[in-house]
């Protein structure tokens, strides 16, 4: 399953080796979502943090998002 849409960052690839493994994704000129949200010389808002949280929560519900391990 493929998700594209602006505010998702793409996956371009992996490498595995015996002793590690490497992922590449886009890259992201403001940062990681964590790097906003955890950097204090940035403001956000409640309005901000809400429209957030929708977001998350619609790409969430709209896709078929699974984890393995």
């Amino acid at each position: 399953m493929e998700i594209k849409h602006q505010n998702v960052c793409a996956f371009v690839g992996a490498c595995i080796e015996a002793n590690r493994s490497m992922l590449l994704w886009e890259y992201c000129a403001k940062g990681s979502l964590h790097d906003v949200i955890w950097n204090q010389n940035i403001k956000l808002d409640e309005m901000f943090m809400f429209a957030l949280s929708h977001d998350v929560a619609k790409v969430t519900a709209h896709a078929d998002i699974k984890c393995s391990v």
